[in-house]
């Protein structure tokens, strides 16, 4: 296994879908794993930027849907959002 360290997370580069928070597990979706890593790449993006992942674009709704069991997950580790939505932009918590 090899990890990257960002922020407070560990990533695993043989497994993308593979976080660590904190130093505990956060096992993503696929599409989940893919807005955290473009995340990752850049501090703040609009919904519309963050819709277009590597291997598809995904509908408003549904990256609504994906941010907030990203968000549901990362808060049962922490106690707090990972994806904050903040004057239109899509960042994750500072806080982190």
């Amino acid at each position: 296994m090899s990890f990257s360290r960002q922020f407070n997370f560990l990533t695993d580069s043989e497994d993308p879908t593979y976080f660590y928070l904190l130093g505990y597990p956060l096992r993503l979706s696929p599409t989940e794993s893919s807005v955290v890593h473009k995340l990752l790449e850049s501090p703040s993006l609009s919904p519309e930027d963050l819709r277009q992942l590597p291997t598809k674009t995904i509908s408003r709704q549904c990256l609504a849907v994906h941010v907030h069991a990203i968000n549901e997950k990362a808060s049962a580790i922490s106690g707090r959002k990972l994806i904050l939505s903040v004057e239109g932009s899509y960042l994750l918590s500072p806080r982190m």
